[in-house]
């Protein structure tokens, strides 16, 4: 795609008069070409936009702050407002091969500290950015979505990411830079092969340019059907979520579920776990999940770990749980002076004024909130003496809510279990007034 002015004045002219641009600018020639192009066109009074420039040094690099000095003199010579973000990483303390996981994370997070409310944060990767990514992904197993490779627009931070150089490859942008005359930095760790990226970009890419001189358009066109597959998958995902959750709730049936090819469960799986804002299934944790997890024709609980949070299933239901530490023991309660308590990782605890149900006030002002040691038993009114054990399996709660459920003690006894019962002998008399007491769990625990 042949990069000019005009180019990029259709490629920004998604966005209005008077929006404000923030450029990541590392002083390559991919963002100096950027920042030119766009000044011109601010001067030529074809774009009405603000533009300032970011520079993140992440001290990795000898000469870090010479790249540094040239992107502020660049700036100045452009009139355009310069940031100087410095990280300070240390390379000798990074794992040899996660220094680009490493700086990058740093560096988006550099940007989002400065970017502003609807400002938008211009990056210029271009199309041999985007094939690389494709080699990289591929290589690493990535799903369809991440076959996509760089994405052009998305939200963030307070604002939003742009990149209008998707389209075009690094021959035209030094074309365009040799043409006007501009200079620009090279990064003498760009040619140290021992990274991935340069790998590819300095082994692999050329080899199969003496092959194909053409793949780049070829593999362009493979990029645009991946992202339409990824759209329709998407959508059906979308529609099939609608007919399998339940209403009100982030639960999914299961028996609807197996009524689907394991593909498609496998689609809607991902899609819910990304709605979810949560990082994606592993592949074998995504096949067993479907293979084995759902397949299996049991009522019976369990759970799937995946980093930062689990995917449950019990009663032919399937939840996505986070990871939260369970609730400290041991808590004072007086619902007469404090009627609603919270408790981290349990939920909360609502005391509700009743006559004839509930418990007897005589002891509600020595409540104590405990949870689930192991070997608790109680007689519930009008039922026999059963263990905790068994009266929460009775009622059918989730089993990651057992150890969570708080359990009202008055005198180092048992007296109530919340949407359970009450024990005999601490129950309200039909005409005596009483404590219902509620227990919400926490929505934190349950996506």
């Amino acid at each position: 795609m042949k990069f000019d002015l005009d180019y990029l004045f259709q490629a920004l002219e998604p966005f209005t008069s008077g929006q404000a641009f923030m450029l990541g600018f590392s002083g390559g020639i991919d963002s100096v070409v950027l920042l030119n192009a766009i000044k011109q066109l601010i001067l030529d009074k074809r774009l009405e936009v603000t533009l300032r420039a970011m520079h993140v040094d992440h001290g990795l690099q000898p000469h870090s702050r010479r790249d540094h000095e040239f992107c502020a003199r660049f700036c100045e010579e452009h009139e355009v407002t310069f940031i100087d973000h410095s990280l300070g990483l240390n390379a000798r303390e990074s794992p040899k091969y996660g220094i680009e996981n490493l700086a990058r994370e740093a560096r988006y997070q550099a940007f989002e500290s400065q970017l502003q409310k609807n400002e938008v944060l211009l990056l210029a990767h271009h199309l041999d950015d985007q094939l690389e990514t494709l080699l990289f992904r591929l290589n690493r197993g990535a799903n369809l979505k991440g076959l996509i490779g760089i994405p052009k627009r998305r939200k963030f931070a307070a604002g939003e990411i742009f990149r209008p150089l998707l389209e075009v490859t690094r021959r035209d942008l030094l074309k365009y830079a040799k043409q006007r005359g501009l200079r620009w930095v090279e990064d003498k760790s760009n040619k140290d092969v021992q990274f991935d990226r340069n790998f590819l970009r300095h082994k692999v890419m050329p080899a199969i340019e003496s092959r194909w001189p053409r793949y780049r358009s070829s593999w362009h066109k493979s990029l645009q059907l991946l992202d339409e597959a990824h759209v329709m998958l998407r959508d059906l995902a979308e529609a099939d979520l609608k007919q399998l959750r339940f209403e009100g709730s982030h639960v999914i049936s299961i028996n609807s579920l197996r009524k689907h090819s394991k593909a498609r469960q496998r689609n809607l799986i991902c899609h819910w776990i990304e709605l979810l804002g949560l990082p994606a299934l592993s592949w074998n944790r995504l096949h067993k999940l479907v293979d084995e997890f759902i397949a299996t024709n049991s009522e019976a609980g369990g759970l799937v770990v995946e980093d930062g949070y689990q995917i449950g299933r019990f009663r032919n239901r399937l939840y996505v749980l986070t990871l939260q530490p369970l609730p400290a023991s041991n808590q004072q309660w007086l619902p007469g002076k404090n009627s609603k308590i919270t408790i981290k990782g349990s939920g909360t605890l609502i005391g509700r004024n009743t006559v004839g149900c509930g418990i007897t006030n005589s002891l509600v002002d020595r409540l104590e909130v405990r949870f689930r040691q192991g070997g608790e038993a109680c007689r519930l009114q009008g039922r026999p003496k059963k263990t905790l054990k068994k009266l929460l399996h009775e009622a059918r709660m989730e089993p990651w809510w057992r150890d969570r459920i708080p359990l009202i003690y008055s005198d180092n006894e048992l007296i109530c279990i919340p949407g359970i019962g009450v024990c005999e002998g601490a129950a309200a008399a039909p005409s005596e007034h009483g404590i219902e007491v509620i227990w919400k769990p926490s929505e934190e625990l349950v996506t």
